[in-house]
C-alpha cells in the first residue's frame, strides 16, 4: 500500500482550497483519515533504529506467498522526503487554523532525526571499526530484521489483516550490503522534503522529550543539505571526453572514472545504484540554493569546450561552448504533449549504461553514462517515469535565482505524465498560484476517499496507473 502518496495529494490540495471551510470538511476528513492510518501502521514514531522512516507497504496479498505478512522498507529515503514534506505542510495548515501544532512537530523532529541517524552510522555499517560520521554520504534505511516484532504505535492491534505481519524486509538486511548505500534519487526524495520544512516551518526549537537533543528543524534541513551536496562536490575531479565507435561512426563520449559519481567514503567504490548525478548537478545544486542560501553553482555546473572536429552542442547552443545548466534548461522541450512512454524519442543506446541524448545535434549526438536526465528519452526503460518523477521534484523545488523551469512548463509536462501534483508543488514552495483548476484536484480529492466503492475494502487506492513505475502522485 502507497500511502504516502494519497497524504501526498490531499495534504497539498487542502493547502490550498478552503480546506477548514465547511464544504469542505468531508475532504478534511478524509486526510485525517489517512493519516491515522498512515501512524497505526505505515511508521513509528521515535528516535530508535527504523523509527521515523515510512514503510513500504505492508504485503497482505502477493503472487509469491513466501512473501505474504512481510512489512516491506524499499527506497525509503525518497518516500522519507515525501513523509517530510507532508508534515511540513500539515504543520502550516494546523498554525494557519489556529490548531495545536505539537505533536506534528515531534513527528517531523523524529523524520527529520532519522536522516541524521541514517548519515551518522552509515560507515560504521560498511566498517565497524569506523565511528559515526555526520558527513551527508547516508544509507537507505537502518530497520533490523525483527522490527515487525517491535511495532510499538499509539494504536493497539485491531485484528485486522495489516496487523499480521511475520517478517521484515529492508536495504539494511537485504543481504547485499551495496544495497544500503544512498543514491541520487534518495537526494532528490529528501531534498523534496527538505523545501518545504524551509518555505512553511518556522525556525523554532524542537525537542520531543529530554532524552531527544534539542533542534532547530530549519536549520537541521540546512545543515543536511549542505552535508549532502559537500559529499557530491568532493567526487569533482577532471571530467574527460573520449571518442566511442556506433556503426563505424565515432561520437564524442563525456566520461569519468570518479566524477560526479556517488561514492562510498568506506569502500571508495561507486555506489551500488543511482551513483552517477552528472545529468542532474544543476537542478540538485538549485534545489539546495532553495533550502539553505548557498551557492553552489560554481562547484556543479560543468563547463565543456568544443574541441573536437564534431559539432556536439544543441543546435541553439554556441558551438564553442556549453554547460550542464544547458542541457537542464533545454529538457522540458522534450517533454511535453506527445512525448508519452509509446511515442518515445528516437534515442540510441550503448550497450550497458551509456545513453545517447536525442536532443543533441545529429549525427554527433553527446553521452553521459547512467544519466537519468538522457536515459528517459529512451522509451524502452521501463523506468522513465520515474526519472521524470524525479525531474518535476527538481524543477518544482529549484530557486528561482538563475535559469530554471517556468511554472507553465512543470504543469504541462506533470499533466502529460499523469502528475498533475506537481503544479501545486511549484506552487506551494514559489508561492504562485496552481494553474490546473480547482476541480481537477477535487476529482483526485474524492477517487481518493474512503468512501469511495473503487477503493474497495476501505484500504484506498494504491496509484492511478499500471505497471511498475507508474505515476506515483
Amino acid at each position: 500500500m502507497k500511502t504516502n502518496s494519497q497524504l501526498f495529494i490531499i495534504i497539498f490540495i487542502l493547502f490550498f482550497f478552503d480546506a477548514f471551510g465547511q464544504p469542505e470538511l468531508a475532504r478534511l476528513q478524509n486526510y485525517w483519515n489517512y493519516r491515522d492510518r498512515y501512524k497505526k501502521w505505515f511508521v513509528k514514531i521515535g528516535p530508535d533504529y527504523g523509527e521515523g522512516i515510512p514503510v513500504s507497504r505492508r504485503n497482505i496479498r502477493d503472487s509469491d506467498p513466501s512473501l505474504i505478512h512481510q512489512l516491506y522498507f524499499g527506497d525509503v529515503t525518497a518516500s522519507l522526503g515525501d513523509y517530510i514534506a507532508v508534515l511540513a505542510t500539515e504543520y502550516k495548515l494546523l498554525q494557519n487554523a489556529g490548531q495545536p501544532t505539537t505533536a506534528t512537530l515531534n513527528e517531523l523532529y523524529y523524520a527529520i532525526n532519522a536522516v541524521y541517524r541514517l548519515d551518522a552510522f552509515a560507515e560504521p555499517h560498511f566498517d565497524i571499526n569506523w565511528p559515526p560520521t555526520q558527513n551527508g554520504f547516508f544509507i537507505r534505511d537502518d530497520v533490523r530484521g525483527n522490527f515487525h516484532q517491535n511495532w510499538q504505535s499509539f494504536y493497539p492491534k485491531s485484528g485486522e489483516p495489516l496487523d499480521d505481519m511475520r517478517s521484515t524486509a529492508s536495504d539494511f538486511v537485504s543481504g547485499t550490503i551495496k544495497d544500503a548505500e544512498m543514491s541520487q534519487d534518495q537526494i532528490i526524495g529528501l531534498f523534496l522534503g527538505f523545501a518545504f520544512v524551509k518555505k512553511l516551518v518556522d525556525p523554532i526549537i524542537v525537542q520531543p522529550t529530554v532524552n531527544d537533543p534539542p533542534r532547530n528543524l530549519v536549520a537541521s534541513v540546512e545543515l543536511l543539505t549542505d552535508l549532502i551536496m559537500q559529499q557530491i562536490i568532493s567526487t569533482k575531479n577532471n571530467i574527460s571526453i573520449v571518442d566511442v565507435k556506433i556503426a563505424g561512426t565515432l561520437y564524442p563520449l563525456i566520461y569519468g572514472d570518479k566524477d560526479w559519481v556517488i561514492a562510498n567514503p568506506v569502500t571508495g567504490d561507486h555506489v551500488f545504484r543511482g551513483a552517477d548525478v552528472t545529468g542532474f548537478l544543476y537542478p540538485l545544486a538549485k534545489c539546495a540554493e532553495f533550502i539553505n542560501g548557498n551557492n553552489y553553482e560554481s562547484d556543479v555546473d560543468v563547463y565543456f569546450n568544443n574541441t573536437f572536429p564534431f559539432n556536439i552542442c544543441p543546435v541553439h547552443f554556441s558551438v564553442e561552448s556549453f554547460k550542464l545548466r544547458d542541457l537542464w534548461i533545454d529538457v522540458p522541450s522534450h517533454l511535453g504533449p506527445g512525448f508519452t512512454v509509446s511515442s518515445p524519442f528516437n534515442a540510441v543506446c550503448l550497450e550497458g549504461s551509456v545513453c545517447i541524448a536525442p536532443f543533441l545535434q545529429t549525427p554527433t549526438p553527446l553521452c553521459i553514462p547512467n544519466s537519468p536526465l538522457l536515459e528517459l528519452m529512451n522509451g524502452t526503460l521501463t523506468a522513465k517515469e520515474f526519472n521524470i518523477n524525479m525531474m518535476l521534484s527538481l524543477a518544482a523545488s529549484a530557486s528561482l535565482s538563475s535559469q530554471h523551469w517556468s511554472q507553465n512548463q512543470i504543469q504541462q509536462i506533470s499533466n502529460e505524465h499523469l502528475m498533475p501534483i506537481f503544479d501545486l508543488v511549484y506552487s506551494i514552495l514559489q508561492g504562485t498560484p496552481p494553474l490546473n483548476p480547482k476541480s481537477d484536484y477535487e476529482l483526485l480529492l474524492d477517487f481518493a476517499s474512503f468512501s469511495n466503492p473503487n477503493n474497495g475494502l476501505c484500504y484506498g487506492p494504491y496509484n492511478y496507473g499500471g505497471g511498475d513505475h507508474s505515476p506515483y502522485y
